[in-house]
């Protein structure tokens, strides 16, 4: 229900509102999209203070905090009319994606399960993307047919109203596990290496230039899409289908990206994520029929996934085991922080030109030269069973 409702509606479909609210108020598109910078700004200090709250609180509090957190987002885009209001919506958003998203599903499969935890925290991941292919061509013709004010009403009452049953579910595990413990039941080593000269490894230093360009090109392709293909005179509605379509397919890509990734290593498997997304920016920027509209969504949903299933699995093969639990916060904050600067920086360039054209050939561009910087880090790693660190980042 979290992945499903929350994240798939909540979430996923606030790019079909840049269009519609902006042209209402008179916004400039990179005014707006600083909405998306301050969920990540958000994220990035939520993530980082998750398990200092989760140790006062608990899961019952973290849950039910951030559900109220999205609708209450929600009823402040609702009543916002100026962009101040819009940005302490994205603030109340961002909790809530942090409060209801990746944190709390591991620690939730982590005490209740056992076995096939990774197969579990996939379904649960997948339940975001189908939940974006089902809602966004609904929260489309809610907007087409009675304005994005209304479904901004209708979206933060269901969120509201879920509260209690997602709120009721959620139990406590009997028994607290102490990290140590949780360590040692999941077979999950401790950092050895001093942060300071984990940092001085050269391809720990470029796998974090590797996520933070990650964060700055794939996220934002997402964002823009219904307002680009609407610029190339494509109907809204079918713009919110092919954002639907996206979804769908990267609700399988996880999965797919995942079962290639356990077979054939995290060189084959980042390759097909970053190359896709070469393929995704391209398409994009020459999109001018419905056949490449529908290629790109096979595309970019594919390589939207890396974000999700292939970032864990890319930092635990650049630190290893040992030093893991260390590197993976700075690494994903690194990537939220490219998704904080790539988003208004493909806006501003929509200000500046009238067009995405130009910010979508330089992301292509960039797009290449993050795929060999990838690779040039993966070849340098030093010698690991890509096998079992796979099987370890599930349990993880």
């Amino acid at each position: 229900m979290l992945a499903f409702i929350y994240l798939g509606l909540g979430n996923i479909t606030q790019n079909l509102y840049i269009v519609p609210v902006t042209e209402h108020f008179g916004f400039s598109r990179s005014e707006f999209s600083l909405i998306s910078s301050i969920i990540s700004a958000v994220g990035i200090i939520g993530n980082l203070t998750y398990n200092m709250v989760y140790e006062r609180f608990g899961i019952k509090f973290i849950v039910g905090g951030g559900t109220l957190f999205f609708a209450l987002a929600y009823f402040s885009y609702y009543k916002a009319a100026s962009l101040t209001v819009f940005y302490i919506g994205a603030v109340f958003l961002g909790i809530g994606i942090v409060y209801c998203a990746t944190l709390t599903f591991s620690i939730l499969v982590n005490k209740w399960f056992t076995e096939k935890r990774g197969l579990i925290l996939g379904i649960i991941f997948a339940g975001s993307g189908l939940g974006g292919s089902v809602f966004s061509p609904l929260v489309a013709r809610i907007i087409t047919n009675y304005g994005f004010s209304s479904s901004y009403l209708a979206v933060s009452i269901i969120l509201f109203i879920l509260f209690v049953p997602i709120s009721l579910m959620i139990k406590e595990p009997d028994e607290v596990f102490e990290e140590s413990e949780i360590e040692q039941k999941d077979n999950i080593m401790s950092t050895k290496t001093p942060m300071r000269d984990l940092l001085k490894k050269p391809h720990i230093m470029s796998s974090m230039i590797c996520l933070f360009f990650m964060g700055f090109l794939l996220a934002p392709l997402l964002s823009i899409t219904p307002a680009h293909m609407t610029d190339r005179n494509f109907n809204y509605i079918f713009a919110s289908k092919i954002s639907g379509a996206i979804m769908l397919v990267l609700a399988f890509s996880k999965v797919l990206l995942g079962v290639v990734n356990d077979r054939f290593g995290i060189k084959i498997s980042m390759s097909i994520g970053l190359i896709t997304f070469i393929l995704s920016a391209l398409l994009l920027l020459f999109m001018n029929n419905e056949v490449i509209a529908w290629l790109y969504s096979l595309s970019y949903g594919t390589s939207f996934a890396t974000l999700s299933v292939l970032l864990p699995l890319f930092i635990l093969a650049v630190a290893g085991e040992e030093d893991y639990t260390a590197i993976i916060g700075i690494g994903i904050s690194l990537m939220s922080a490219g998704v904080a600067v790539g988003t208004p920086a493909l806006n501003i360039s929509y200000d500046l030109m009238g067009s995405y054209d130009l910010a979508l050939a330089i992301f292509a561009v960039l797009g290449l030269v993050n795929y060999l910087l990838t690779m040039v880090t993966i070849k340098k790693l030093p010698e690991i069973d890509e096998n079992l660190n796979s099987e370890k980042v599930e349990v993880t």
